[in-house]
């Protein structure tokens, strides 16, 4: 006996990861778990709706649990404490949503993707640690939390953890503030954050910040101009919507997603540069300029577009979609500075006042019907003549009762009528 002792003690002491690697992490019982196309599980409360305190376990049957599913944990309102392993990287939409007892929750460094309405409701809850690793913010995850403490910062009220404290700027401390300075190392704006700050006429969002959310600006009518740096690859829904007197605004080229009505009447704006026309840069439906300002349609896009904006740059490499700037009657001046290839077709057709296109020398095709049905118009194109004429040219891509000017790097052309 003694010597079987001590050569188990012995593979302890040489294998000490033996019992560790042979066990998994013990987890509530009761939770339920989905297994998932990427070799791991998801879970949520299952049976287990009734426990003050619950632990999500890193493992379930050997795979790693990576999700917090979709109201997983929804409306289990005695739960005062839960324990979120470091192998979850997702949680989801509601997934702790009308968890009203919920008091203290540390979400772990891994965790990337945090849902909509996350832990809406939950109006015990004062701590909330979100790490570094965040790199997307759901819309309303603190909403209704009146009992959560934030950290502040010169007028704003912010959230994050020890390291960086103002991760995320949830909102402003005062709505009648005239300027705010965002702390440099925000990640995140949430929505509402500035709403109705009719005051506010000083901003400047730090390089850094990676999402906006929806309404973020919303109805701040003394904001004359906004520059949205490169950083940021998510706008939501009308987040500058009725900033009246927004002159300018500048949209990075990080930008892959711009929401609806985002520039929604901004009845004073004058220019604007944009990475790319729609939604996304490869948007299928929402694919035309008016889209950002409320349209529905390529139909009804001027009637949305402020008569005041001239001037428009895009400066992403991708190409528009077809018609996407149809009947803007209003645009005098549209520049493409990104390494654009192809101007689509019926692409500036109907602007009637548009005086001036810039297009780089990288373009290798012209749409059919691309420039028709406007006056007056030149076009710079940055190239030389030769250049110019061996671009591809769809059936009656320019048609107007005047001539087209065309200044080239080493001289003009005339398109005759």
């Amino acid at each position: 006996m003694r010597k079987i002792f001590v050569l188990l003690l012995a593979l302890c002491l040489c294998f000490p990861c033996l019992a560790a690697c042979g066990s998994e992490e013990k987890g509530t019982d009761g939770l339920e778990y989905t297994f998932l196309s990427d070799g791991t599980f998801s879970v949520n409360a299952g049976s287990a709706r009734d426990l003050e305190e619950i632990i999500i376990p890193a493992t379930h049957e050997g795979k790693k649990v990576t999700v917090i599913e979709d109201a997983g944990f929804k409306n289990v309102s005695n739960m005062k404490q839960v324990t979120i392993p470091d192998t979850v990287t997702t949680i989801g939409y509601e997934a702790f949503k009308g968890c009203t007892s919920l008091e203290t929750v540390k979400l772990p460094e891994g965790v990337e993707h945090i849902g909509n309405e996350m832990f809406r409701d939950c109006e015990s809850l004062v701590n909330v640690n979100i790490p570094n690793s965040v790199t997307s913010i759901g819309d309303d995850v603190f909403y209704g939390c009146k009992n959560l403490e934030y950290n502040e910062y010169k007028g704003a009220l912010y959230l994050g953890n020890y390291n960086n404290p103002y991760l995320v700027l949830v909102k402003v401390k005062d709505s009648s503030v005239a300027e705010c300075e965002i702390n440099a190392n925000t990640r995140f704006i949430l929505e509402r954050a500035f709403y109705n700050c009719v005051n506010l006429n000083g901003l400047t969002i730090p390089d850094g910040v990676m999402g906006i959310g929806y309404q973020a600006f919303y109805g701040c009518t003394s904001l004359t101009g906004v520059t949205i740096p490169d950083s940021v690859t998510k706008i939501g829904d009308q987040a500058f919507e009725g900033c009246t007197s927004l002159k300018y605004a500048t949209v990075g080229k990080g930008v892959t997603s711009i929401g609806y009505r985002v520039f929604g009447e901004c009845e004073s704006l004058e220019s604007i540069t944009l990475p790319f026309v729609g939604k996304t840069e490869d948007e299928i439906i929402y694919n035309y300029f008016g889209y950002i300002f409320g349209a529905i349609s390529y139909s009804d896009q001027n009637t949305y577009i402020p008569a005041s904006l001239k001037s428009v740059e895009i400066t992403g490499e991708a190409s528009f979609a077809d018609s996407a700037f149809i009947d803007c009657v209003n645009l005098t001046s549209i520049k493409i500075s990104g390494n654009m290839r192809s101007i689509p077709h019926r692409a500036f057709y109907g602007c009637k006042g548009l005086e001036l296109v810039v297009i780089p020398g990288t373009v290798l095709s012209i749409g059919d019907n691309a420039f028709c049905d406007i006056e007056n118009l030149t076009i710079e194109y940055d190239g030389t003549m030769a250049s110019w004429n061996s671009i591809e040219k769809g059936e009656d891509w320019y048609v107007s009762n005047t001539e087209l000017i065309i200044y080239c790097s080493d001289g003009e052309l005339e398109i005759g009528k």
